[in-house]
């Protein structure tokens, strides 16, 4: 009895203490969001832990035309490079992994390489390569150069998926008379559906945030949010950064949701 007790006390010891650690491990990647939100709600005009409470630095990115400027900026092109990259990248994922041909090894390296290169280095690459086709600082040149950064993860995300799913399932629709196109609209893409919106919100949410490659191909017309709170940081300490930081986090939280609504919170943690 008292070594069944021990056993016991052993156990839970054991368990309170991995929920500690776990605890504090969210508390330490939280901190950096409750510091910014302190800083937010703090009503003197300098960044420091605040002395009241106010929401006037949420007032101010409100009526300030560059701050409205720039989240348009900013929405606009990582929605469109988000849509566009999710399109190539679940094409080039699909055929990868269903079909067998020449050069696809080196094709799939090729796709997946922004991932390992430096991107201050891609955005001086794109910068390079824009400036004499007149890209640069242009709404075009900007989300090209989103969709360039965020395919690799829509082909890394798709293709895990499409690898879960047994061909056997596409291979049934297509001797049941459907053909290839049918087949990949009415069996494959229901079937990766959660991959494909967990995929589409890992681009939005790279692309909206992205300052290394943006910062050197935004115009004064283009400015993103990443980059315009750069800009500020760099000649003062404005508490505004850290209002809209705040939103930052809650847009991104809004899309998590509602991809939550959309799929279940089981099918996107599965991914």
């Amino acid at each position: 009895m008292n070594a069944a007790l021990a056993r016991l006390g052993r156990a839970l010891t054991g368990d309170t203490a991995f929920k500690a650690l776990v605890a504090a491990i969210f508390l330490f990647l939280a901190l950096p969001i409750l510091v910014a939100f302190l800083i937010a709600v703090n009503p003197r005009p300098t960044i420091g832990m605040p002395t009241g409470f106010s929401l006037k630095w949420f007032g101010e990115v409100a009526r300030d035309t560059g701050w409205i400027a720039a989240y348009g900026n900013s929405l606009i092109t990582a929605f469109i490079a988000a849509a566009v990259a999710l399109v190539t990248g679940t094409l080039f994922a699909y055929a990868s992994v269903r079909y067998r041909f020449r050069g696809r090894g080196t094709l799939g390296m090729v796709a997946t390489s922004p991932l390992g290169m430096p991107r201050i280095i891609v955005g001086i690459a794109l910068l390079i390569c824009f400036n004499p086709l007149g890209l640069s600082g242009t709404y075009t040149g900007l989300i090209v150069a989103f969709v360039v950064i965020t395919t690799p993860y829509i082909v890394r995300t798709v293709g895990a998926v499409l690898n879960v799913y047994d061909p056997a399932v596409e291979e049934a629709a297509l001797t049941l008379g459907a053909d290839e196109i049918q087949t990949f609209f009415r069996i494959t893409l229901p079937m990766i559906a959660p991959g494909l919106i967990s995929a589409a919100i890992l681009a939005f949410v790279y692309a909206f945030g992205n300052l290394q490659v943006a910062i050197f191909l935004t115009g004064p017309e283009t400015v993103t949010i990443p980059v315009l709170m750069f800009s500020v940081l760099e000649f003062e300490g404005d508490p505004t950064v850290a209002a809209v930081a705040c939103i930052n986090i809650a847009i991104v939280t809004a899309v998590i949701v509602i991809a939550n609504r959309l799929v279940g919170a089981k099918n996107l943690m599965r991914l």
